[in-house]
């Protein structure tokens, strides 16, 4: 066919020859072949098949977080579910569990290593020991690096995926404080300084506010979310922003009201609602004695401890 166009005198065989084939073309049909389940398939039919590949994938990434947090490999951990989250829908409860476990170890151990050396740090300066200090105060510092890469990395997440993917109060709630945007401000807030430390108590005290407005009307007052939201933000008023009397304030009627209600409940209460309510005695006893040691109180700690737990069933304190 190609050169019938060419050549300008052709013979006889080849003009022959390419009106045969044009026939054959005509008649049978021509261009590539195809099969005839590729003729009668849509491109719908493949959804089905590409979103069982995808949940397999969710599935093997699950599995192997929590494969990870077995064997304390909490780096590993994130990685396979930042795989998850990147599939775009939202997480489960047991996922998000995961999340805010493998988070809360990673910065756990950076806090306690940041703390340990910065009480060295200041012992040295107090005793007037300037020998290692600039050595110390190098490696606080990269301690705090790296407490502020691991908040930043929750804050994106946060900001760029989960927060816009949840669907339930619940879920919004726990993502606003949560091992998340109030606590892991408030954790930037600890360590750093300046700007970023203004920056960092502004996120943490509106995120705090935003988790409280959708918790409180929305769950009891013994719900482990409710209780362990009043437990942070009550740590974050005393420690962060030093209004003590606030916090213990706040403490003390989460307490309270969840005191409260556990003696009218008819069935036993929620452990996890039970461990909070446990720390936050803890908290107000252990802010109580602080203060009274700094202001040369001599109250004892038993008659404290009944004044403010009068009323409580013993089973729950």
């Amino acid at each position: 066919m190609v050169l019938r166009g060419v050549l300008p005198n052709r013979p006889l065989l080849y003009g022959l020859f390419g009106n045969m084939y044009l026939a054959g073309t005509i008649i049978f049909g021509g261009g590539p072949r195809r099969d005839s389940a590729a003729l009668h398939s849509s491109p719908a039919q493949h959804i089905p098949r590409r979103q069982a590949s995808c949940a397999r994938k969710r599935e093997n990434h699950t599995f192997l977080a929590r494969l990870c947090e077995q064997a304390e490999r909490y780096d590993d951990m994130v990685s396979h579910l930042k795989e998850v989250i990147g599939a775009g829908s939202e997480l489960s409860i047991n996922e998000r569990d995961l999340l805010a476990i493998a988070y809360a170890k990673m910065i756990c151990t950076r806090r306690s290593s940041w703390r340990i050396v910065l009480s060295i740090e200041q012992m040295k300066l107090a005793r007037g020991e300037e020998r290692h200090i600039a050595t110390i105060s190098g490696y606080r510092k990269k301690v705090e690096n790296e407490l502020e890469r691991v908040c930043r990395d929750v804050l994106d997440l946060l900001n760029g995926s989960l927060i816009p993917n949840a669907g339930t109060i619940q879920s919004k709630a726990f993502y606003y404080k949560m091992s998340t945007k109030g606590d892991y401000s408030r954790y930037l807030a600890e360590s750093a300084s300046g700007e970023k430390r203004r920056a960092a108590v502004s996120s943490a005290y509106n995120a705090y506010k935003i988790a409280t407005d959708m918790v409180q009307p929305k769950f009891t007052a013994s719900h482990r979310l409710r209780l362990s939201l009043a437990l942070n933000v009550s740590v974050f008023y005393y420690e962060i922003l030093n209004l003590h009397d606030h916090a213990r304030h706040l403490a003390k009627r989460a307490f309270d009201d969840a005191i409260a209600e556990l003696d009218a409940l008819t069935k036993e209460p929620n452990d996890a609602s039970i461990a909070i309510i446990h720390l936050l005695r803890d908290n107000l006893v252990l802010w109580m004695s602080s203060d009274n040691a700094q202001q040369g109180a001599s109250s004892s700690q038993q008659e404290y401890l009944y004044f403010l737990f009068k009323g409580a069933k013993l089973k729950y304190i």
